[in-house]
């Protein structure tokens, strides 16, 4: 009875997991399918020859360099723009304008491509244009190669940004280290949650009277922002003063110059003591930091030099994944015998342009400048374009993720038997396998925001299921410990049951041999 008890007791629950499944998964490539709509406002070029020209230009152009695992698939549409989308192209007084006007209609919104618009030459400055919406203007009267080629390149580099993706990509099953690259070490890691928080340090606060009008900035500057970047994450917005505290970095005293300034050496020796002094670990989720330390009278003013010796305009440094740091130095310090403390009303507009530039940059936006011939539209938040580039490269970050804890998670538990998975695991895991398939399928479709919602969905669970603390518990308890538990209990038990099966079958025989005797 103890023998078959002890089995049962001792069996570890595991329920089944997709394995091949999983294996499937890793080996799959990413395939981005992206619609592009080309719009002729004047019937100069041959629909169908242009299509095949675009196909030949961007299947020319597919970068042999960045291969592993994600490839991009461009799907052209040539048409002859309509009569309402031809009178606001002509009517328009402005490309601004124009770009809103065609936003607003429905149809070219519907299909979510990209919207490629050829108008007449001389209609405006400027060769191209990219638009704070989905569309980009060619100025026509060139030749229908140089046209394509053009509208080829400017689709995939600016528009898409293909070649950076690619070498932001990292395949699940890469066992090389990615080489330092700033695109991907600045950003903050891929998260569904984190917290802005702003910070406002006055060492002297008996000297002045520092007045920042934070709730109304945020609401004004960095909302919008952050309204459009909403789908990506959950951005919990903090702000705090801090009073007396100092940087514990002595600046150096230019003679000639009469000022105070900071070189980038020394820059990153002011993050800590700010740090330890600050609340900024008080939330369990990822955060950023933005600081703005308003320079005292001692050090009045302060700059910032860059390695070649060249003050910064922003007069602030980026920290990657941490935030940024502002110095501030008012206006006109308070004279003497003047009363005390003086009042100091900041510049919000002036510090809020230098945080927002520093927060796309460190949400994933990259640091590039269009090149000659080609105008971007301003815009005071992220244009479409960018918010379809932070979705893109979340996307592929989530899949690439999930993936690989996906596959050490299946060779772990296929290579220590003695794991217990629970139903519970084996849910997170199936729905991770689930949305993994279906976020690689959505982007083959050219459904990039779906795809996007299925990636974070995987990544979430398939995070869950590794560091679940049913499994990380029996992982330091394999058969050897096991063994070392049970053999000093029932060894000792052991050897007198042995010795009474001895006796016993001394008995049985001896019972027998006298039975035969008997009978004979």
């Amino acid at each position: 009875i103890g023998l078959p008890v002890w089995w049962k007791a001792t069996t570890v629950y595991r329920v089944s997991l997709p394995y091949s499944e999983i294996e499937a998964l890793s080996s799959k490539k990413i395939v981005q399918r992206i619609g592009v709509r080309v719009l002729l406002v004047e019937k100069q070029y041959p629909e169908g020859d242009l299509v095949n020209l675009l196909d030949n230009a961007t299947s020319a152009k597919r970068t042999a360099q960045f291969t592993d695992g994600n490839e991009y698939v461009y799907e052209w549409a040539v048409r002859l723009a309509y009569q309402d989308e031809t009178d606001i192209l002509l009517s328009g007084k402005t490309l601004e304008e124009i770009d809103t006007a065609l936003h607003h209609m429905e149809h070219l919104r519907a299909d979510n491509r990209l919207n490629v618009v050829v108008i007449p030459k001389g209609t405006f400055k400027g060769k191209v244009t990219i638009g704070f919406h989905k569309t980009i203007y060619f100025e026509g009267g060139q030749g229908l190669q140089d046209l394509a080629r053009s509208i080829a390149d400017v689709v995939r580099e600016e528009a898409i940004r293909e070649d950076l993706l690619k070498r932001l990509f990292t395949s699940p099953k890469s066992q090389e280290r990615s080489r330092p690259d700033k695109e991907r070490m600045r950003p903050l890691s891929a998260t569904t949650k984190f917290d802005v928080t702003f910070t406002l340090i006055v060492p002297e606060p008996q000297i002045l009277d520092v007045s920042w009008k934070i709730q109304e900035a945020i609401h004004a500057y960095m909302g919008p922002f952050l309204d459009r970047v909403s789908t990506l994450a959950t951005v919990n917005v903090k702000s705090q003063v801090l009073y007396l505290t100092d940087l514990k970095v002595q600046p150096h005293f230019d003679k000639e110059k009469g000022v105070y300034s900071l070189t980038a050496d020394k820059l990153p020796l002011i993050i800590n003591p700010v740090e330890g002094s600050s609340g900024l670990h008080a939330s369990v989720n990822p955060a950023l930091n933005f600081m703005v330390y308003v320079v005292p009278r001692a050090h009045h003013p302060l700059y910032v030099y860059d390695e070649r010796g060249q003050p910064l305009e922003t007069n602030a440094f980026l920290s990657p994944k941490w935030g940024g740091f502002l110095f501030y130095n008012v206006p006109k310090l308070p004279e003497s015998g003047a009363a005390l403390p003086a009042r100091v009303d900041l510049d919000m507009r002036s510090i809020f342009q230098v945080f927002l530039g520093q927060l796309r940059l460190l949400m994933g936006l990259p640091d590039t400048r269009p090149k000659e011939g080609l105008h971007v539209m301003d815009g005071s938040v992220c244009s479409d374009l960018e918010v379809d580039f932070l979705l893109r490269r979340r996307t592929q970050d989530y899949l690439s993720m999930s993936v690989s804890s996906l596959f050490s998670l299946s060779q772990l538990l296929s290579t220590i038997s003695n794991i217990v998975i629970k139903d519970e695991i084996g849910d997170l895991i199936y729905s991770s396998v689930h949305s993994a398939e279906r976020s690689l399928e959505l982007l083959s479709k050219g459904d990039l925001e779906a795809a996007f919602k299925e990636a974070e969905a995987a990544f979430l669970a398939s995070e869950k299921a590794f560091f679940d603390p049913s499994l990380l518990a029996l992982l330091y308890f394999p058969d050897d410990q096991k063994y070392a538990i049970y053999i000093p209990l029932f060894l000792p038990i052991s050897i007198p049951v042995l010795l009474s099966l001895r006796y016993i079958l001394t008995h049985y025989r001896q019972t027998k041999t006298a039975k035969v005797d008997k009978v004979d």
